[in-house]
């Protein structure tokens, strides 16, 4: 018996001896991947002369300032300031005026077609969008400039649209103009498309837009929108140097509504639970039980970062067959990881009752989820049967926009978009790693007419700057600014 103990106990630590090794073997060859540079480019800003530098930043703090803000009512929408916008693009790129051919889509999205010699390329198609996110009215006062004043203060250009999106918008056209003044003419056709409602869904812009070159019978051989950026500062956990995300996919959309209906009577006998109470119950339970984990997108980006970590961290994510359930927990608990790991569910809205000394007959609450790809809204209303275990609850679906597919990370596009960044940046360790972007983007209305949809901004973030997206003083450095519109000119020579 004595001897079995032993032969068990010996046997055991050969084992954790034997996978000791292999954690730190797999641990210690991790190793940086180091790019060969491309020749560094002419930037677009040598190009030009300084006066002609401060009249591009002077162009888009214009643009800044008309307020084109998308509603979701039409009654409250205001279309002047969008044409406003157009007329100032018109007048600032007298050379894609006359180079480009120009098509207006309901009233004020629009679309750019620079043809290309050889018609045998499928052709390239860059989004942008026209409109912007409302400023709430209590909040005014805590900007540090106007939040369409467009200022040019500290080295940033200040106001709503600056990060979102008319940066893009702005430095796309820049680019373009820079090029056709260069003689530049394009092997490979190319469309701009700019979408005038992208922060309400897209349906009047991006849709129509797509439909349009469905009909035309154009494919593309990939389209880039926002998504994306190079970010720096530890906004990943240990990570110092910058990294460029890529969005390949992005999350579905679903809200769905969670109803439950009683009897009516005075709030002096009340029963034991009104049906909002049940309702809160129910939403307690969802809350508690969040959708299963799903790492097979972030793993791509962990094996990518894992170079630039810290020894412990390398040791976890170079071993995930081994630790996936420790990185799992550790990722669950902080809210932005989370959302890059699973199915996420928000209660965004909540109504019932109608005074306050009657029992509600009805409570309904508004449920936002933005599901990984292959996630169905069946699957959603499944889960939520399962989790709430009330036979009484009603589930309608209010609104739902599926995610998107998975685009190559070996195609064309994406390649053009990693030799693009390498020339500009110049940096051989800078990582390019494709991510799930985990909002909404115009991109999801081209699905039929492109395989290969690409989510990326080429701004680098801080800490300090990733909350000024639809928030309080948004702003962009000048640089900033300036090295998007270097990246797009160096892209659709890339592209050819």
């Amino acid at each position: 018996m004595r001897s079995i103990i032993i032969k068990t106990l010996a046997l055991g630590f050969l084992l954790i001896l034997i996978l000791t090794s292999i954690v730190l073997t797999r641990t210690l060859l991790v190793s940086r991947h180091v790019h060969e540079l491309p020749e560094p480019p002419v930037k677009p800003a040598a190009l030009v002369s300084q006066a002609s530098t401060q009249k591009i930043i002077h162009r888009f703090s214009q643009a800044i300032q008309f307020p084109t803000v998308s509603t979701w009512s039409d009654s409250d929408f205001k279309g002047e300031p969008f044409q406003q916008l157009h007329r100032h693009i018109d007048r600032s790129f007298p050379a894609i005026a006359n180079a480009l051919n120009k098509e207006i889509i309901n009233q004020h999205s629009i679309v750019y077609t620079w043809q290309g010699s050889d018609p045998t390329l499928k052709p390239l198609l860059l989004l942008n969008h026209l409109d912007v996110v409302p400023v709430a009215p209590n909040n005014i006062k805590q900007w540090h400039y106007p939040p369409f004043s467009g200022a040019i203060a500290d080295g940033y250009v200040w106001g709503r649209g600056t990060l979102d999106d008319k940066n893009g918008v702005m430095a796309l056209l820049e680019a373009v103009e820079i090029l056709i003044n260069a003689g530049f003419k394009p092997t490979r056709s190319i469309y701009i498309a700019l979408g005038h409602d992208e922060e309400i869904g897209g349906v009047q812009g991006a849709m129509a837009m797509a439909k349009h070159f469905k009909s035309q019978g154009i494919q593309f051989e990939y389209l880039l929108d926002e998504g994306g950026t190079i970010i720096k500062d530890d906004i990943l956990p240990d990570v110092t140097d910058p990294v460029a995300m890529v969005g390949i996919s992005q999350k579905g959309y679903t809200t769905l509504r969670l109803s439950l209906t009683g009897e009516s009577g005075h709030s002096s006998v009340p029963p034991r639970h009104t049906v909002i109470g049940e309702l809160s119950q129910i939403i307690t339970q969802l809350e508690n039980s969040p959708m299963e984990i799903d790492l097979s997108f972030s793993s791509v980006v962990l094996e990518k970062i894992t170079p630039l970590t810290s020894f412990n961290k390398k040791l976890l994510f170079s071993n995930l067959w081994l630790f996936r359930p420790l990185v799992s927990k550790v990722m669950a608990d902080n809210p932005l990881t989370n959302a890059s790991i699973r199915t996420t569910m928000a209660v965004t809205m909540i109504n019932g009752g109608i005074k306050d000394n009657v029992l509600p007959d009805y409570a309904e609450a508004i449920v936002n989820f933005r599901t990984m790809p292959g996630v169905t809204d069946q699957d959603l209303i499944q889960y939520i049967h399962q989790a709430a275990q009330h036979d009484g609850l009603t589930i309608d679906i209010v609104t739902t926009k599926p995610s998107s597919g998975i685009s190559s990370a070996t195609a064309t596009g994406f390649k053009a978009i990693e030799k693009t960044l390498l020339e500009i940046k110049q940096d051989p360790h800078l990582v390019i790693s494709p991510f799930l972007f985990m909002a909404a983007t115009d991109a999801t209305h081209y699905e039929d007419i492109s395989d290969n949809q690409y989510r990326f901004l080429a701004v680098t973030i801080n800490a300090a700057d990733k909350d000024r997206f639809h928030g309080l003083n948004e702003r962009i450095a000048i640089d900033e600014y300036l090295n998007i519109i270097w990246f797009y000119h160096q892209l659709i020579k890339n592209s050819q």
